[in-house]
């Protein structure tokens, strides 16, 4: 009998397990709750952020967080697994991004307004974010302090408080780390189409010409520039 297709798809939670909890249960059981979708755990394996090790190995986390409705655990390369919020968490959307049937991604947060999490996690690009950071690292301050100065200063109080609470930094560095990026589909239509792309990596676009007729391929990014950039 001819195997059937199936459609199925997943919701990725990135996480360390370190030690597991009750609140990582309830997470894995909303993911699941709310899309109707199997979880798959990408966890961080026998080091976790800031290079500690992990209470207990992989292997009894893993177990673990499959007895408690994890369908699935995949081990965050060390990499990503030690390094600070926006690797860790690019490390774990890329990976989520390797399995086709990932859909969504669940995570954690103290504050659930979404568009004010959307507007802390973009405002590090603000222009003026940007100057002030510089002015006070070159007077030598450190980078998150500056940086949460300097959001402070440009958006004002409620901004600055969601970046001052962990769960809150790590969403808004998902959030970040999901960009759309016009690479990908960019290449997808050249192959379709028979034609050669131009990649610019740091900008997350691409060009290819069909026809006489130049089209750019750009991702879900928010920018700001000065007026007279």
């Amino acid at each position: 009998e001819d195997a059937k297709e199936t459609n199925a798809m997943a919701v990725a939670l990135i996480c360390e397990f370190n030690p597991f909890h009750n609140g990582h249960k309830y997470i894995i059981g909303e993911a699941r709750r709310l899309t109707g979708e199997p979880v798959v755990a990408i966890m961080s394996g026998s080091f976790t952020q800031r290079g500690e090790v992990a209470v207990c190995s992989k292997f009894e986390r893993a177990k673990t967080a499959l007895k408690n409705g994890a369908d699935l655990v995949v081990e965050l390369p060390a990499v990503y697994s030690v390094a600070n919020a926006e690797r860790f968490a690019r490390g774990g959307v890329e990976t989520a991004k390797l399995f086709s049937c990932v859909n969504y991604l669940a995570f954690g947060c103290e504050d659930d307004d979404l568009e004010q999490l959307k507007a802390a996690a973009f405002a590090r690009d603000d222009p003026g974010v940007k100057e002030i950071i510089s002015e006070r690292m070159n007077g030598g301050d450190y980078f998150p302090r500056a940086y949460a100065h300097a959001v402070r200063q440009v958006f004002g109080n409620d901004t600055a408080d969601i970046l001052a609470k962990p769960n809150n930094i790590l969403a808004t560095e998902y959030l970040r780390a999901l960009e759309g990026s016009g690479i990908e589909l960019a290449q997808a239509v050249g192959e379709k189409v028979h034609s050669n792309v131009s990649v610019f990596k740091n900008f997350g676009t691409a060009m290819l010409r069909y026809k006489g007729i130049e089209i750019e391929f750009v991702g879900a990014r928010k920018e700001s520039y000065r007026r007279d950039s």
